[in-house]
């Protein structure tokens, strides 16, 4: 895609204009170039801003569902007085076996 050349005025504060000063004549740009890339930066800066909020709350969902598994987890000890001393080999429990064929299956079914 080309550059297209638009007559649109923007109020800018001085210092601001400074900055993007400053910047073109670094890079070697005009102030409009500068400007566009600031802008196209700023709106792929959001783009990104957006995803990494979305990961966070997807975090934070799962560290939910952690903390309660583990309440879950706890009370399942308390209520059922589990003795560590007790405590089958699970990889020999059928009961176990069949669940997470189970669970297998139903995974590959999503």
């Amino acid at each position: 895609m080309g550059t297209l050349k638009f007559d649109r005025h923007i109020t800018i504060d001085e210092e601001l204009h400074n900055k993007i000063l400053l910047l073109s004549k670094e890079s070697k740009l005009s102030y409009s170039e500068e400007i566009s890339i600031l802008v196209e930066e700023a709106l792929s800066n959001r783009v990104k801003q957006d995803q990494l909020d979305k990961m966070q709350n997807d975090i934070l969902y799962v560290i939910k569902k952690i903390n309660l598994l583990y309440s879950l987890v706890k009370q399942m000890y308390s209520d059922f007085n589990i003795n560590p001393n007790n405590i089958t080999d699970p990889k020999k429990s059928p009961a176990l076996s069949e669940f997470l064929r189970k669970v297998k299956i139903n995974r590959l079914d999503e």
